[in-house]
């Protein structure tokens, strides 16, 4: 479901958070036209989502590299919209510097890696602009993960998307030193 603002509309970090508070199991995220992007998730999607950030919060954790966020997390494009990718990666240091007031309200900025899952019923080629979208706005690795197609993408800044079919553990290098990604664990859960 789709709400629209007209455009060119920006909705502030407070009404994007009261219009989340009113709309309790949709992840909102507004686009530099002023539309809202309102989506549930299904449930095996949800716990898919849950195996990626458990992963990348593993890591992030004993490498002690930054902050792991949900999909809940909220990030202020340059392009002015405010996304929420399924699971993001934040460095230490891009943290550190925010302040209070920042940590409390959506991100200035776009995470440093940003994970998007896909589902049955996305679009590929809209999944695909979404992630040159993030490379376009700051993020260094956006990676791309698609359970029903088997496969997987990884999009850096400048480069050509990294296809890989049926991947196992894919590395997220130099972005994300030592970190590899178990897509099988996340593709194919155990139930």
């Amino acid at each position: 479901m789709a709400a629209s603002a007209p455009a060119p509309f920006a909705f502030s970090d407070r009404e994007l958070i009261e219009i989340s508070a009113r709309n309790p199991g949709f992840k909102i995220e507004s686009m530099p036209s002023g539309e809202l992007i309102m989506s549930p998730t299904g449930i095996l999607a949800a716990y898919q989502e849950g195996l990626l950030y458990a992963q990348l919060n593993d890591w992030a954790r004993d490498s002690g590299s930054g902050l792991v966020f949900s999909s809940s997390a909220g990030f202020r494009l340059p392009d002015h919209s405010v996304r929420s990718p399924d699971a993001s990666w934040l460095r230490r240091e891009r943290w550190d510097e925010l302040t209070e007031e920042q940590k409390q309200g959506f991100a200035p900025f776009s995470p440093d890696a940003v994970f998007e899952l896909a589902r049955s019923g996305h679009a590929p080629h809209a999944l695909r602009e979404k992630m040159r979208m993030y490379c376009n706005c700051g993020a260094r690795i956006a990676v791309l993960l698609d359970p029903v197609r088997n496969l997987a993408e990884i999009y850096r800044p400048g480069l050509p998307a990294e296809v890989f079919l049926s991947p196992g553990r894919l590395s997220c290098e130099p972005e994300m030193p030592d970190f590899l990604l178990d897509c099988p664990a996340i593709f194919y859960p155990i139930l």
